[in-house]
């Protein structure tokens, strides 16, 4: 017999707690949804993180930049890159607050030389 939806093979869905990893492997979410880095976390510098301190949110608006040139419309290219750039903007603001707060000025000094979205303009 099979269920609309599931793999045939799949293990019966349950409720059974599942273990955490220790050591603040885990950061804690606050009520707003963002992260907060713990005592054991770690400054990544390595890869494009050497270039860049959001380079996820690099990625991301070239990508809506992408969709809206494809929707061939000029009027849709500024409303969704420029609603989703007001978005991440903030985003990094509250961000860069957090880990210069928590990280002091191992982030600080990382920040001084690495660019925030464009590597060499900002």
């Amino acid at each position: 017999m099979r269920t609309r939806g599931l793999h045939p093979k799949a293990p019966p869905a349950d409720s059974t707690p599942r273990p955490r990893p220790r050591g603040g492997a885990v950061p804690s979410i606050d009520g707003a949804g963002y992260a907060r880095p713990g005592p054991t976390d770690l400054l990544v510098t390595a890869g494009p993180y050497r270039v860049l301190r959001h380079p996820s949110y690099s990625g991301a608006l070239l990508a809506i930049l992408g969709l809206g040139l494809a929707f061939g419309n000029l009027a849709s290219l500024l409303l969704l890159f420029g609603s989703v750039l007001v978005g991440v903007l903030h985003r990094i603001r509250v961000e860069e607050q957090v880990l210069s707060s928590a990280l002091g000025e191992n982030y600080t000094g990382y920040a001084d030389h690495t660019s925030r979205l464009l590597p060499g303009v900002w």
